[in-house]
Order: structure tokens, then sequence, then C-alpha cells
């Protein structure tokens, strides 16, 4: 970015600073303490835990991560607040690009956190089991201690019992405790002046595991592990407080004040949910970003990738989900979705066909089968496993190890693969074309642009 026309700050994690920064980016000082020993223990010793809820005070430096990055924000808004006030400053759009850590592991957090969530309130994921009708080479041996992991459990190696509810208490602590920052961040913006003319997105890089199907964290193509939170905010177009009101666009929320545990565990709260409206299911992915992104600001959104685009400077594999959220704040969600991307897509890599150590994270070298996954539109999702080349990066569709066929309507779980169910067959076939054609299932019809 041009420093000279805007300011982009960064916080997270890595950057490539200065070709995309104007700013050098801000990585908060406690973040190397987090595979130390700072978690208190029965013993009155300090460990490296997996769970750790803490005092934050005895931290080292009195603080974690995830607040030091807030904090950090928080300056940045009164900075640009106060040279917004300056009549002989420039009033220059900005970018700001932040991260959480949490709910990453380990789960060094709040200790207060965990009142929200008593374990009595904490169920074990539904379907924690592995089917029989689900492939072999779909088992992972989680949480082998090497590549730095902790093993969760000695009871719990390879998740042949239900992940522990302990560890699910840490995990639902921890995300409240990130929804907290986040809402200091929202309440900060608006304290600043800029709630009215900023463009906020929130996303996550995947989802997480629970227990279910015997898995735990992201190594798979299952819906729960690559689901994610995908929220945007236009003002003038998705605002739930009206203009004029005097009500604050984005309160500060207590999670010790306002809520019981009980109704938020596994997403039953709808305390957010103030119109229903706002909510489409359409279907989007993380290259849908950057073209929305620019397109509500009315940037040229570059032009989709071609399928050889290694000649192409610029190009995107996305789609601008700017008509989506028009017709969606215009309560038209259903006129969007008739003429939406068919499919979402994702992958995930395996070295053998049945589990061994390193089958939730195979390097290069050793991955022979990769998992082409889609999501579709009608209610399905489809995964055909195949040989995978690991020097040419190329997939052998001829190669097939395995497949998987869930019907969401019916098992919004994926519980029971259906793709060997001899009615399953032509579906089965018509998706694997699609895969072998490319992008045909990944664009929408036709596009709109900004009023």
């Amino acid at each position: 970015m041009d420093k000279d026309r805007q300011l982009t700050p960064v916080c997270g994690k890595d950057n490539d600073f200065p070709y995309s920064w104007s700013v050098r980016p801000y990585h908060a000082p406690t973040l190397p303490y987090g595979y130390e020993k700072v978690c208190p223990g029965s013993d009155g010793r300090l460990h490296f835990n997996l769970l750790c809820p803490v005092n934050v005070s005895t931290q080292p430096l009195g603080s974690l991560p995830d607040i030091q990055t807030t904090d950090h924000i928080l300056e940045i808004f009164k900075s640009l607040s106060k040279s917004r006030q300056e009549a002989s400053a420039p009033h220059l759009p900005f970018f700001l690009g932040m991260g959480f850590h949490k709910p990453h592991i380990s789960f060094r957090y709040p200790k207060e956190y965990l009142e929200l969530y008593p374990l009595e309130s904490v169920d074990k994921a539904p379907n924690a089991f592995y089917s029989q009708t689900q492939p072999q080479l779909l088992g992972t041996h989680s949480w082998m201690s090497d590549g730095g992991r902790t093993r969760l459990h000695s009871t719990c190696r390879f998740l042949t019992v239900p992940c522990p509810t302990n560890t699910m208490q840490a995990y639902y602590a921890s995300t409240t405790y990130m929804d907290y920052e986040l809402g200091r961040v929202l309440a900060g913006l608006e304290a600043a002046g800029f709630a009215d003319d900023t463009i906020i997105s929130f996303i996550s890089d995947h989802g997480w595991q629970l227990g279910e199907h015997q898995e735990w964290s992201k190594f798979s193509n299952y819906a729960t592990a690559t689901r994610i939170p995908f929220m945007i905010h236009v003002p003038g177009i998705t605002d739930t407080v009206k203009e004029g009101s005097k009500k604050p666009k984005f309160p500060l929320r207590d999670p010790f004040l306002e809520y019981k545990s009980t109704s938020r565990v596994r997403g039953k709260s709808n305390a957010t949910r103030s119109r229903e409206e706002l909510v489409s299911d359409v279907l989007v992915e993380l290259t849908d970003l950057f073209p929305t992104l620019t397109d509500l600001v009315k940037l040229p959104v570059p032009p989709l990738c071609p399928v050889n685009s290694s000649q192409v400077d610029t190009c995107v594999e996305g789609v601008s989900l700017v008509p989506v959220i028009i017709d969606t704040a215009l309560n038209h969600s259903s006129r969007s979705s008739k003429s939406w991307k068919k499919a979402a897509f994702t992958q995930y890599p395996r070295p053998s066909d049945t589990p061994r150590p390193d089958s939730d994270q195979p390097s290069l070298a050793n991955i022979t089968i990769m998992g082409y996954s889609m999501i579709t539109a009608d209610g399905y999702h489809y995964t055909e496993w195949v040989g995978f080349n690991n020097v040419t990066c190329e997939m052998n569709w001829s190669d097939v190890h395995a497949r998987e066929l869930y019907i969401l309507h019916s098992d919004p779980l994926e519980d029971t693969n259906v793709a060997d169910v001899k009615t399953m067959n032509g579906l089965c076939k018509d998706y694997l074309v699609s895969f072998t054609k490319g992008g045909d299932m990944l664009y929408p019809n036709k596009s709109n642009n900004l009023p």
C-alpha cells in the first residue's frame, strides 16, 4: 500500500512488511510466553499446559497477548481520531488488519471465564464416534507429542473416547474471552468516531473439531473443521441501529452480567441476532473476502483467474459478496441465492490409506492422497480421495482411494456416508465431473455492483 495515500497498520501473526503495510506490525510483548511454564499447577509450581486458566495480573508483564493487541489497537484509534480532528491534517482512509490468538491452543486465558461454563453444562459432542460407513483414511492419530503438540489426556491419546469436557470448557471460555476483546475493539472504534464510515469484516481461517467423529482440531474436510464465521458490517447497509438513534452501534456487552453459559454452549445463544434477515445461507469462501472489500470501497475488482493463471499478473478466485449483502439487508436473500455459486471447495491431504502418526499433518514429501471436497447449494457434501503426486503437485482422478457423500438435510452432522449407496452413484459421477472440469459451480451466473 502507498503510505502517502493511506494508513495500513497490522496486528497479529506473520506479515510482509513493508511490501503490504505502511506501519511496522505490532506483536504483543507477552506472545513469547505462550509456550513457557506459566500455568499454575496444583503442586504450587508453574507448568506448560494445554489448559491454562490464569490470573492475568500474575502473568509475565501482567497481561496476555490478545489483551495487549486490543489495547494497542485502541491507541491507534485514538491517534487516528486526533489526526482527523486537526483541520490541517489530510483525512486519509485507513486499513487495519488484526488477529486474535484465542481460541487457538494453548488455552491460556483469564480464569474468570471458566465461571461461564461449569462442567455440568458442557455436553460432549453428539457424534463422538467413528462411523463404519466412513473411509478408514479419515482417522488420524491426533495430538501426538511430536511437532510441539501435547497429548490431550492419557485416556484420549488417539481420541478413542469422547473429547474431555474440561478441554471443551476451555475452548468455550477462550472463545468468549476473545469475543469480549473484539467487543472492546468495536466499542473503541465507535468512541473514536469511526463507526459510521468503517467497513468491518470478521473471519476465521478454519473451524475446530471438539471430538466429533473422534477428531480434534482442524485436520479434515468435515464441515466442523472448515466452516467459519464470516461477518461483514457495511455502514448504511447492514446497520441495525436506526440513523439518529442515541443507542450505540457497538455496545460493549459484559459476558458476566448478560448471559448464562447454558444458553451459549454449542451456538445455542441468539443474543446477537437482533435481525434474522441479516443472516444469509448462500455459500461463501475466504477467497471472496478480497473482491468483496475492494468492491465495497469502489476499487477495481481484479478479474477472475483463468484455468492457467501463471501468466497473469493479478487475478482472484473469489467473487464479490456485495449482491448478497444488499439483498440480505433488503430481505431479498432468496433473490441472490438463486444466482449464486453452487458449491464451496476445500481440500486436505493424507499420507496413507490407514491412520499413522503423521496423518493429520503430513509433510509434502509424505502426501500420497488428496481429499478434494465440495459442499453444494443443493445440500450435499461430497469428497473424492485420489492419488497425489507430491513432486508435481498433481492429482490422479483415476486413482480413487475413497469417496464420501453426506446428505446434509437429513444428516447435518455428517455421520452416514452414502457414497456407496447405488442410488447415489449418478450424483457422485456428476460431482466428480465438476471437480475435473474446474470452476463451473464456483462462480455466480451474474454479478451486481453497489448502487
